[in-house]
Parts: structure tokens; C-alpha cells; sequence
């Protein structure tokens, strides 16, 4: 009895806990980029195939304008990154989130979408279990992944620190990313203000 406690509390929740990924899922940020904030939503969509993967596509509006679309599928314990256009799945999905009973690392190598065409990416994550944290009222665990790319090369290489908080329950809470093209920087804050769950297909 006391070895299958110990064992059922070691065990880590699945990756979906902290990034649901249900359709009709919206949360509602304050994007604190420069020159000046504007309010964003991430919506996620209905699946759909890519290269013969079941994904979920979560699309991204700012200031009320259609920014981007990122596809995602759910392997259990990691949530990738398998496409940014629906015809054209990436070589290798990207993990964005790792939830497991230790802290995890991975270093992906590939392309990424960058000012209208592909660019080389490099790129060293870590994911690991946050402290609890109150989120619109609530008191919720959290995991908190670190990012650090290099995107493109030469004198127009692109590094990028990103640091994201998860919520179990909610999903993205908190991003900041700075990016840096030699001497200028960008900096922006992302701070969920508002989260609307979808509702799981019935069988």
C-alpha cells in the first residue's frame, strides 16, 4: 500500500493538463510588447490531419487581426509543435512542453517561420515543475519551460530568450521573450487576463 502511494504520487499528470488543447478553448492576453500593449487570443480550432498526425490548430489574433496559426499534437507526456501551415508539416515536430516526474532538457534542430519565409533554428529547452501560483483567483500548479533559439545566421542571426508558465487547468499563464537582432532588442510580456475552457466532445 505504501510502495503504491509513493508510486501514484510520483507519477506526473499528462502534458494536456497544462495545455488543453479542447476546441472552443480562448484565452484572452494582455500583450505587453513595445512600442505599446495590445490585447491578444489564442482560440483553439477543431483537428485536423497533417501528415497523417491528428493536430489542433490554435489561432492567434492581435488587436483583432488573424496573426498566426500554430498546429500542436498531444503525445501524453510532451506537447510539439507539428506545422505552421496545414500542408506543410515540419521534418520533426517541436516539443514546447515536456511534463514528467523530472525536470526535462532537449535541443531541437530545424526550420521555423521567420519575416515571411523559413530560417534555420537552433534551440535549447528545459521544462520543469513551477510553484504553485494564484491565476484569475485561483491557487493552481504550475510548469514552467525556458527557451533559448538562435534563428537564422550571420549578421542577421535572431537569439531569443522565451520563459513560459503553464497552469494545470488553464494553460499559458505568463510568456516573456526577448529577442535580438545585434545591438536591437524586443521585448514582449504576454499575461493571460481571461480564459474561456472548451467543452469535451461527448462520445
Amino acid at each position: 500500500m505504501i510502495v503504491s502511494l509513493i508510486c501514484a504520487l510520483a507519477l506526473a499528470p499528462p502534458a494536456r493538463e497544462f495545455f488543453p488543447l479542447v476546441p472552443g478553448t480562448v484565452w484572452h492576453y494582455d500583450d505587453g510588447g513595445k512600442p505599446r500593449s495590445m490585447q491578444s487570443k489564442d482560440t483553439v480550432g477543431q483537428p485536423v490531419d497533417i501528415g497523417g498526425r491528428k493536430a489542433i490548430p490554435v489561432i492567434s489574433t492581435l488587436g483583432g487581426v488573424e496573426a498566426e496559426v500554430i498546429y500542436y499534437i498531444d503525445e501524453g507526456d510532451t506537447i510539439s509543435i507539428v506545422g505552421y501551415q496545414k500542408g506543410k508539416p515540419l521534418e520533426m515536430p517541436m516539443p514546447v512542453l515536456k511534463v514528467t516526474d523530472k525536470t526535462e532538457k532537449w535541443e531541437y534542430v530545424g526550420e521555423t517561420p521567420f519575416a515571411g519565409g523559413n530560417v534555420p533554428l537552433r534551440m535549447k529547452a528545459e521544462s520543469k515543475k513551477g510553484r504553485n501560483r494564484k491565476v484569475l483567483g485561483k491557487d493552481v500548479e504550475t510548469w514552467e519551460c525556458s527557451y533559448d533559439a538562435t534563428m537564422g545566421g550571420g549578421e542577421t542571426a535572431t537569439t531569443v530568450k522565451q520563459r513560459a508558465v503553464y497552469a494545470r487547468g488553464i494553460g499559458l499563464v505568463e510568456m516573456t521573450n526577448e529577442g535580438r537582432i545585434g545591438r536591437n532588442v524586443h521585448k514582449r510580456t504576454l499575461t493571460l487576463v481571461r480564459f474561456e475552457p472548451g467543452q469535451p466532445a461527448t462520445p
